[in-house]
């Protein structure tokens, strides 16, 4: 049996700019800006029966996004900057070339910290320590791991542990339930300024012990986290990318077209999404994986 419903809602907000120039010796080109926020409920319900708390900033909407593009033709060839004096065969070769650029970016999408769920779906932590996570994120390559290098997703690569959760505390103790690695939520510790409140000493990943204070930790069994869900940017991408082209007239109903296309022209990384569950093994904010290489190629067209 299917049960059919329209329990779902969203609501959507955009301001969208654009810029063109048509072609002016030699040059066009366009910018398009768009700023949107998308509210609305997630996919799965962290309660069921109180669906309002999972309204939210979803987490598939950007925020900011540019894109651009422009052609422009080379200043090369008769009665241009360069070789302006040319004719002839060198002429043919040299004039007329275009290049083509596109630099398109945008900011990173809504993402959660999320934990064990302790309430139906989507676990999230509570904060128990204030943290403005926004504040402090930036990627940071070199970390190393093992025989290999990564990179983290906030600024002090070394500024948080995973240590065992103060709600396994709470567990009775009847039957042993509390003890013998039972319970095995991890809290997240936050390394602090000496003489902070409430700070004990830690020794965090990089074996160096630093005074440190719990920011996130489980909420109780059948409560959901307080932090809520999409509180923090994810990793934003930009890439540009570049051609150069050419046509060259062979006889009057013959062409031969040159192009060379270059993506990612700068090779600049698109780091993978971070390790954000204050649960697991993998250090908090661990990125360990990249894409988006540099890629060349040319073409070649005979049109007749």
């Amino acid at each position: 049996m299917t049960f059919q419903n329209n329990s779902g809602y969203s609501n959507y907000h955009s301001l969208q700019a654009q810029v063109t120039t048509r072609p002016i010796m030699g040059f066009s080109g366009s910018a398009t800006y768009n700023w949107s926020k998308n509210l609305g409920l997630l996919t799965t319900f962290t309660n069921p029966v109180e669906r309002a708390q999972d309204y939210t900033d979803i987490g598939n909407n950007p925020g900011h996004t540019l894109r651009t593009n422009a052609i422009f033709e080379l200043p090369f060839g008769p009665n241009k900057l360069l070789m302006g004096n040319s004719s002839g065969f060198l002429a043919r070769m040299v004039e007329r070339w275009q290049m083509g650029l596109v630099y398109n970016l945008s900011s990173g999408a809504p993402t959660s910290i999320t934990a064990d769920a302790m309430a139906y779906g989507n676990g999230l932590p509570d904060m128990v320590y204030p943290v403005d996570f926004s504040q402090i994120t930036g990627v940071r390559w070199g970390v190393r791991a093992g025989n290999f290098l990564e990179g983290r997703y906030f600024d002090n690569n070394d500024q948080f542990v995973k240590v065992d959760d103060p709600v396994c505390a709470t567990v009775t103790s009847l039957q042993g339930l509390n003890g013998g690695g039972r319970c095995t939520l991890d809290a997240l510790a936050m390394a602090v300024p000496a003489g902070t409140a409430g700070a004990i000493d830690r020794t965090f990943n990089d074996g160096v012990v630093r005074p440190s204070v719990i920011v996130l930790q489980h909420p109780e069994p059948g409560k959901k986290g307080n932090l809520g869900n999409n509180t923090i940017k994810g990793l934003g991408s930009w890439r540009f990318d570049a051609n150069l082209s050419k046509t060259f007239r062979l006889t009057e109903s013959k062409s031969l077209a040159v192009r060379f296309d270059a993506q990612n022209v700068l090779n600049h990384p698109q780091p993978a999404n971070p390790s954000l569950s204050i649960t697991g093994t993998a250090p908090f904010g661990q990125i360990n994986n990249k894409s988006n290489t540099r890629l060349l190629q040319g073409q070649l067209r005979l049109s007749f």
